[in-house]
């Protein structure tokens, strides 16, 4: 969601990431600029709870919605 390879607005991505970190630290992690890549920055998930700031092994976004599609038909649970 902030990589250059979807935002090549620099500004853009700062501030992308500012606004999902307002609704991540609550979980315990947060997307940091933790390098560069082509001149661009590059964002790393780390976790604010851990004093080695290891990377989550996964994060999983979720639909607020109950239905579901595959193959082209929609069901619900």
């Amino acid at each position: 969601m902030v990589s250059a390879d979807v935002l090549l607005d620099e500004h853009l991505q700062a501030k992308t990431a500012s606004t999902i970190n307002d609704h991540l630290r609550a979980h315990g992690i947060e997307l940091r600029q933790t390098g560069s890549d082509g001149g661009y920055p590059l964002f790393t998930l780390v976790s604010t709870r851990m004093h080695s700031n290891r990377k989550p092994k996964n994060i999983i976004f979720a639909s607020l919605t109950s239905s579901c599609t595959v193959g082209g038909e929609t069901s619900s649970p």
